[in-house]
């Protein structure tokens, strides 16, 4: 058995000295181990391009490591520091869509909604960097924020007339668009 991914190595911002002890035995295993490396990046919009400014001081040469950062559409809203974040190299990893109002409870921002998630992908795009971006999704928000919950799983149920879902394995799913069990 081999590990394919090491992570999530949260960080905060301001970086500990602990994080950063753990982001370095997180590199030396990524490189015995080729599997790839995800960071968890603090609030802060520049945290994410300093923890790829510190790998690089601690010498691991960045076409070697495969890493992802992720929460992004939480982190960094404009496309200079975006774009410097791609050119560094690491994957950029998208992994809030669905979470549509703009109040986020664990910092003072506004939220991009989906449209904007998909804005900043096709800036990505239009720049060269469309094998940098990983859409992914958060469960742990997915369970509050997305349109339909799988209670259980059973066989197929269509969600698509109130909220575009296609199809759920669940015995019994709730739209939150509704407020209703749709089976």
């Amino acid at each position: 058995m081999r590990a394919g991914i090491i992570g999530e190595i949260g960080c905060q911002s301001p970086w500990t000295d602990q994080e950063k002890r753990v982001v370095h035995g997180a590199l030396i295993a990524q490189q015995e181990t080729g599997a790839a490396l995800n960071i968890h990046p603090g609030r802060h919009e520049d945290q994410p391009q300093e923890v790829v400014n510190a790998i690089r001081a601690l010498g691991f040469p960045l076409a070697r490591v495969i890493m992802i950062i992720s929460h992004i559409d939480r982190t960094i809203f404009d496309d200079e520091r975006l774009l410097r974040l791609a050119d560094s190299g690491c994957v950029i990893e998208f992994d809030l869509f669905g979470w549509e109002q703009s109040a986020y409870p664990m910092s003072d921002i506004d939220m991009p909604n989906d449209g904007a998630r998909l804005r900043m992908i096709r800036t990505l795009f239009e720049h060269g960097h469309a094998e940098r971006v990983l859409i992914s999704h958060d469960i742990c928000t997915r369970l509050s924020t997305t349109a339909v919950t799988a209670i259980s799983t059973s066989s197929p149920i269509s969600c698509r007339a109130c909220c575009g879902t296609v199809s759920h394995r669940a015995r019994r799913i709730r739209c939150s668009y509704t407020t209703r069990a749709v089976c």
